[in-house]
């Protein structure tokens, strides 16, 4: 939705479709991205509450900024909906375990993004492969094997190769372009210069775009 042509049916091809979805990848990232903002409080609060507090209000506030400027839409979004929830359910002590947080989620996306049904299927089946799938150690496994049928349907591909591209690909877009991405978003929202980290995303978008054209 939204994307270029060529750019979908590569990625469908590879069984990297799901990247424009929610799934493992962005909540590693989100994750991360969270952890590293609440750095500062966690010396501030360094007892295990104070902890858990200071991940709660990074998720926040990372979920505030990434809905202001996706509207709840993109998968960064929707991965730190998951992330806050998590985190909010750990600071007020409640037991939510990951199927009513994966719906809580989902069910937040649906109501306040302004995605299609074929973007929230996607994300549901990504989303929920990496969360789901057993063992654990399999779960890299999990959002390209969930999309499988989705794949099959939508663009009559069945991208066998999947999971090498994903272990390849996932490992540019997860260590490189994403975090160079957010970070420059997040320096122009600041006004700060973001010029080399805007170059770094495009150059690591390019190189990643040549490969799957090979």
């Amino acid at each position: 939705e939204g994307l270029p042509e060529e750019t979908t049916f590569l990625f469908a091809r590879c069984g990297l479709f799901y990247f424009f979805h929610a799934a493992g990848l962005h909540l590693w990232t989100a994750a991360r991205l969270a952890n590293a903002l609440s750095w500062p409080l966690r010396c501030l609060l360094p007892s295990p509450q104070g902890s858990r507090v200071a991940g709660f209000l990074a998720r926040i506030l990372l979920l505030a900024w990434m809905a202001w400027i996706t509207g709840l839409n993109g998968p960064m979004a929707r991965a730190l909906t998951y992330e806050s929830l998590r985190s909010g359910a750990e600071v007020f002590e409640i037991e939510a375990d990951r199927k009513w947080l994966f719906l809580l989620s989902l069910l937040a996306g649906a109501v306040l993004g302004n995605g299609g049904i074929t973007s929230f299927a996607f994300t549901a089946c990504a989303l929920g492969g990496a969360l789901f799938l057993e063992p654990r150690k399999a779960r890299f496994l999990g959002p390209w094997l969930c999309t499988l049928p989705l794949c099959a349907w939508r663009f009559g591909l069945i991208p066998l190769l999947g999971p090498l591209w994903s272990l390849s690909a996932g490992a540019l877009i997860g260590g490189l372009i994403l975090p160079a991405a957010l970070a420059a978003r997040l320096g122009r929202s600041l006004g700060l210069p973001t010029k080399p980290l805007e170059a770094l995303a495009v150059r690591g978008a390019a190189f990643l775009l040549s490969a799957l054209k090979a």
